[in-house]
Formats: structure tokens, sequence, C-alpha cells
């Protein structure tokens, strides 16, 4: 081999062996490339998974929210059915008793509004030396009670109150030949005055005032 040919076989070694420098550090840059898209792939998928149970864990809360606040609505929806089913039981019992049990509540109601009547008059009298004790009192029923009771109310009151309260005033005691349109029981006017004894509103005040016991009653848990 001649000079020239020893030249030219060592540039050829020498570029061969920088050539494979090269490529092996190409070859380590792109697994080094490599391994940093792989890691980064694996820290996208993991943030995606975290992020996909995150957004679970969150539809699952609302879903159990929203089953809660259903619960809490369809129960306190069948606790105010029971307990308006309650109170209609107790107005069917008194819609349903006999005409002289029922006349003798409708006497019982007349001569409670007929005494609170006195006693504002009374008190009007004391306060504001205003006399208005020469008002009628008018007793007023639905039709079918007026038809039914009307007569049997006014003399049953008379009757009731005899000795109790002063001639004069149980003189007051009239039955109107007016009808007002309530289910039962009735309302006592004096002039501009109505004392309402209605089943409406007799059954109204005592809701108001009963309802929270009634609750407690029917579903307070019991040891």
């Amino acid at each position: 081999m001649t000079g020239l040919d020893k030249i030219t076989a060592k540039i050829i070694s020498d570029a061969e062996s920088r050539a494979a420098e090269i490529l092996a550090a190409a070859d380590a840059e792109c697994e080094k490339i490599r391994a940093r898209y792989t890691e980064a792939a694996e820290d996208d998928s993991r943030r995606l998974y975290e992020q996909a149970e995150r957004e679970c864990e969150a539809m699952i809360d609302r879903a159990r929210s929203s089953a809660s606040v259903v619960k809490k609505d369809v129960l306190v929806k069948a606790k105010s059915e029971i307990i308006e089913e309650a109170y209609q039981t107790a107005y069917r019992e008194i819609r349903g008793l006999s005409d002289g049990e029922y006349l003798d509540m409708l006497i019982g109601m007349l001569r409670s509004a007929m005494q609170r009547q006195l006693d504002f008059e009374r008190q009007n009298l004391e306060l504001y030396g205003e006399e208005l004790a020469n008002n009628t009192c008018e007793v007023l029923l639905n039709y079918r009670d007026r038809e039914k009771f009307g007569k049997s109310l006014i003399s049953g009151l008379n009757h009731s109150v005899v000795g109790k309260m002063k001639l004069s005033d149980i003189d007051r005691i009239k039955l109107s030949t007016d009808t007002v349109d309530i289910s039962g029981g009735l309302i006592l006017r004096a002039g501009d005055i109505e004392t309402n004894c209605s089943f409406e509103m007799l059954f109204s005040q005592v809701r108001r005032t009963t309802e929270q016991r009634v609750s407690q009653t029917l579903f307070c848990k019991k040891d």
C-alpha cells in the first residue's frame, strides 16, 4: 500500500469513526428525546386520568346532592300531605256529627261569640266612653244550616244563657235573613264588627297553633 493509500484509508477510517460517533450521539439524543416525550405523555395521561377522576367525583357529588334535594322534597311533600289528611279527617268528623251534636256546637259557638262581643263593647265603653250596646247582633249561617237549624239555634241559645246574660243583650241576638258562603259554623255581626266562627276560620286558627305539635306527634322518632 502506497503512502497515498494509507492516508486515504486513514481518512476513511476517521470519517467512519466520526460518523459512528455522530450516529451514536444522535441515537443517544433521540433516546433522551423519546424518554422525555414518553414521560411527558405519561404525565399528560396521568393528568388526564386524574382530571377525569375529579370530574367523575364532582359529577357523583352533584348527583348525590341532587338526589338528596329530591328526596327531601319528596319527604316534605309526603309529610305535608299526611298532615293535611289529618286535618281533613278531623274536619270530616265534625261534619259527620249528628244534627243534635252539630246544633249544640253551633249554640256553643254563638254563646262564645256573643260573650266576646259583649267584652269588646265593655272595653270600648271603658276606654272611649262609646256605647255600642244598641247594635243588633245578627247570626249568619250558610243556606243549609239556616234552613235546618236557624230557629233552633236562637231558641237554644236563649235557653242556655238565661241567668247568665242580661235579657236586653239576649234580645239583641237575631237570625239574619242573609246567608254566607261558609262550609259550617257561623258569623256574628254587630254593626261593622264581625266575629267569624266559620269552620274555615276556626280550622285555620287551630292549624296555625297546632300544626307543629301534630307534625312532631306524627313524625318524631321514638326510641
